[in-house]
């Protein structure tokens, strides 16, 4: 299940200055460009140093970096994702604290999201339907089986 927004140009009004853009993080991590936002952090596209793979990070928004209560619900959020093995949920690499500011990052998954695809081609017949939908119950399924709910599903998050 593909989380975030990747590459929409309906955010490039926020790219151009971000001081996350430019700067490697844990060591291994360079952003290239923040992709999406979410109710307390962002979501950026990343280069691993390392192994010349593009990555996604999402990092705690600075307005909620000394919230507790938000830092205990991402660091929740990576305790969980962390145990989540399962060809329909995207995975979980790393994790770490920068600048005083929780990170996860996630497999890269190339391609548009589910609402991206709908905008671009319209609805969908029910052939094409169908196979989506189930891949989407395998993925929440799995999650709900281990104890984890979504909280925020939706097409731009698929």
């Amino acid at each position: 299940m593909n989380t975030q927004n990747h590459g929409s140009s309906q955010h490039g009004a926020f790219r151009a200055n971000d001081p996350l853009v430019g700067k490697t993080i844990g060591g291994r991590y360079t952003i290239l460009r923040l992709i999406g936002r979410g109710g307390v952090g962002l979501v950026y596209l990343a280069s691993q140093v390392d192994a010349a793979e593009l990555v996604v990070i999402k990092v705690l928004a600075p307005d909620w970096a000394h919230n507790r209560e938000a830092l205990a619900r991402f660091e929740r959020e990576v305790e969980r994702l962390g145990t989540l093995h399962h060809p329909n949920i995207v995975r979980m690499l790393d994790y770490g604290h920068e600048d005083g500011r929780g990170y996860m990052v996630m497999e890269y998954v190339d391609g548009v999201t589910l609402g991206q695809y709908i905008r671009q081609r319209g609805a969908l017949e029910l052939e094409r339907f169908v196979p989506i939908a189930a891949q989407i119950l395998k993925g929440i399924g799995y999650a709900h089986s281990r104890g984890m709910i979504h909280r925020d599903l939706k097409p731009s998050n698929l």
